[in-house]
């Protein structure tokens, strides 16, 4: 009698052990969870908000915009006193914000354009209809200080990007994207778009709602486990298992609410009731972490990619860059640059409407992918894509471009919906240890190949590249 009891305590204690180090895990397991899917969701609207605000800039004209003095704004705006109408040029840029604005979910509060004078940035445009910055208005903080971020000032430079931290000002509290807009290869605005961070804590309590549920289930499930353990084995083993299967169940149910389209990654629980207890919630255990891992997968690919075309996003394309310059100061760069940018999307906007423009983006889309299916392709921009082969050469550009060029005819020719058709500038450069320290610099040769092929086009057809 006595061993036996001895036999059943040692049981007993590794298994109160085993219970405890379970708490642990789950414990840290809902931190990290909770953690990473929080930098997730910030990716996400950070890449949104910098995709409107470069779709914006695409769609500005520059040269307006550095045209602009104060004797084009109507009063009501800042401008010259007694003036109730703006310039052509101002109403023009107007109407390009007020329509995005308006185009935009409730989340993106604000879109507007500011540019840089002297030490500070000043308010050009505002389109908000309830109270509008003023033309030539400082950005001031609540401290009655000048704003000037470091996004800001990147953006100036020529880098659209977003502000990690917010800034309060006399509107409210906002995260930022900021993106340039150009005029003779120089930058003379910037587009900012605003998100409510108080959306974004509202959004991102509701995502995380079912996280700490799910954190909460199992710290409870293992709670109970340590307890019935103490009591009684049979009867813990008993409780056990119903717990952990309604909290499997309750977790599938979980993931079922936050499934928003096709891709989100499913998993079917294939665990059966035979056998011993342990090898039944060993499985259960094993399904959870799978599904947690899908998860998390399917965040980080949402994070990275460009919801309107499912090419990569700026944030997937800045890692491919850094890829780039750690080979060439490797002594191992063997990559080209080849740049597109869709010809005539704004006509195409302002005579077609903007569904058009976006059938114009996703067929670019297609068609890149479709000529250099074995490279990575990023949209940079409003009308803007990338890719980074590796390996290659010049005849195979070429050979790929020729491909290209099949497709869009294929699509221009299938295309009855909408009078637009679609045409795409293209260029690229090779990496060459003679002529490039990083990979800027090839960026740039490609940069200049491209629009030297827009160029080419619009004298083809008799316009102005504007």
């Amino acid at each position: 009698m006595g061993k036996s009891r001895k036999k059943y305590n040692v049981a007993t204690t590794y298994i109160v052990i085993a219970s405890a180090l379970m708490l642990l895990a789950n414990v840290a397991l809902g931190i990290t969870l909770a953690t990473r899917s929080s930098k997730a969701m910030k990716d996400i609207v950070f890449n949104d908000m910098l995709t409107v605000a470069n779709t914006a800039a695409s769609l500005i004209d520059g040269d307006e915009l550095a045209s602009l003095t104060i004797n084009d704004v109507p009063a009501s705006r800042g401008g010259a006193e007694g003036k109730t109408q703006g310039s052509p040029a101002y109403e023009n840029i107007y109407d390009v914000l007020n329509r995005l604005s308006k185009s935009q979910n409730s989340d993106v509060k604000y879109i507007y354009l500011v540019k840089k004078v002297d030490d500070h940035y000043v308010y050009t445009i505002d389109p908000d209809p309830e109270d509008p910055a003023k033309f030539g208005e400082a950005l001031f903080d609540t401290d009655d200080n000048y704003i000037s971020t470091p996004a800001q000032n990147k953006a100036w430079e020529g880098t659209a990007g977003v502000d990690e931290e917010t800034v309060p000002d006399e509107w409210g509290n906002y995260y930022t994207a900021w993106s340039p807009i150009y005029s003779d290869g120089n930058v003379v605005g910037l587009v900012g778009v605003d998100f409510d961070s108080t959306r974004y804590d509202a959004q991102m309590s509701d995502h995380m709602r079912f996280i700490i549920i799910f954190a909460a289930l199992s710290i409870l499930v293992s709670t109970a486990i340590i307890v019935a353990f103490t009591i009684h084995l049979r009867i813990r083993f008993s409780k056990l298992e119903k717990e952990i299967t309604t909290l499997s169940s309750d977790l599938d149910t979980l993931f079922d609410e936050i499934e928003k389209d096709e891709e989100y990654p499913t998993h079917k629980d294939e665990s059966d009731e035979s056998g011993d207890v342990l090898t039944y919630l060993s499985k259960k255990a094993t399904h959870m972490q799978e599904m947690l891992k899908k998860h998390l997968e399917y965040m980080h690919k949402q994070a990275n990619t460009d919801y309107m075309t499912n090419t990569g996003n700026v944030r997937a394309y800045f890692a491919d860059t850094d890829l780039a310059d750690e080979s060439i100061k490797s002594g191992n760069a063997d990559f080209a640059v080849v740049l597109f940018d869709i010809n005539g999307l704004k006509k195409a906007n302002d005579n077609y409407g903007h569904d058009c423009g976006n059938f114009l983006i996703r067929s670019a889309a297609k068609a890149i992918r479709k000529a250099f299916k074995n490279s990575d392709i990023y949209r940079i921009g409003g009308d803007e894509f990338v890719t980074v082969p590796r390996s290659v050469g010049a005849e195979e550009l070429d050979e790929a471009f020729a491909v290209l060029d099949g497709e869009i005819e294929r699509i221009n020719d299938n295309n009855v919906k909408y009078k637009a058709r679609l045409a795409l500038a293209k260029g690229y450069a090779i990496y060459s240890p003679e002529k490039d320290v990083n990979y800027q610099s090839v960026f740039n040769r490609a940069d200049n190949a491209m629009y030297e092929d827009k160029e080419r086009f619009y004298v083809s057809i008799g316009e102005k590249h504007n």
